[in-house]
């Protein structure tokens, strides 16, 4: 009931507030108290809305503060860094001349750790050839005594050979009138003829050789006749 009647009473009251108006001085145009009430609304959603913008603002100004910082602490590094890359460069630059010079030096010596050493080794070559040349000289002089040796005792085999084959030769003819000679000897008492046994032994410088004869019809084994 209350309700109602505080209904009752406020329900014209804002009628009547809604029907007044009030007249802006800069402008001089008439507002009615509804519309100014827009426009309140209005301005205090704008000033919210500049509050967050301005709070946004703030966030990232000290955002830009800190990204100022570390800038300028990176430009610090920055320079300190040049310096020590120049610093490195002249490093880099002495520690190349000095590898430079060590090298040409190095090379310089190589050369002539080279030179001497193929001087060694041409007086080394020229000695071992020298003392080949007198070893295959001493050689030759061995082969040509062996050769010299080799040859008389081929010269002494060759006469050896002839010896004996001459030996042979009168040795044959020498058996050959002496059974002649037996079968003479018995023709005419016996008239078979004896039985000639082949030479035992062999021909040749000092030895002796051996005839065995047969005759038949004496009971004997036969003789040997020298």
């Amino acid at each position: 009931m209350r309700n109602v009647l505080v209904g009752e009473f406020l329900v014209p009251i804002l009628e009547s507030h809604k029907k007044s108006q009030a007249k802006s001085p800069q402008s001089g145009k008439v507002y009615s108290m509804v519309e100014l009430r827009k426009k309140d609304i209005e301005i205090r959603k704008l000033r919210a809305s500049c509050a967050a913008s301005q709070s946004k603002i703030t966030v990232l100004e000290e955002e830009l503060s800190k990204e100022r910082e570390v800038v300028r602490k990176f430009l610090e590094n920055g320079v300190s860094l040049a310096k020590t890359v120049e610093e490195l460069e002249k490093a880099s630059e002495i520690r190349v001349a000095t590898f430079k010079t060590n090298y040409e030096t190095q090379l310089e010596a190589l050369d002539k750790l080279e030179k001497q050493r193929q001087n060694n080794v041409d007086k080394v070559f020229t000695k071992l050839v020298e003392g080949r040349t007198d070893e295959l000289a001493t050689a030759s002089k061995i082969l040509t005594h062996y050769d010299e040796k080799f040859n008389a005792h081929t010269s002494l085999i060759n006469n050896v050979s002839r010896e004996m084959g001459d030996l042979k030769e009168l040795v044959t003819n020498s058996l050959e009138g002496f059974k002649t000679d037996i079968a003479g000897h018995f023709s005419a008492s016996s008239p078979p003829s004896p039985t000639y046994v082949d030479v035992a032994g062999s021909t040749g410088s000092g030895e002796t050789v051996t005839m065995f004869v047969d005759l038949p019809g004496d009971g004997e084994g036969g003789f040997a006749v020298k």
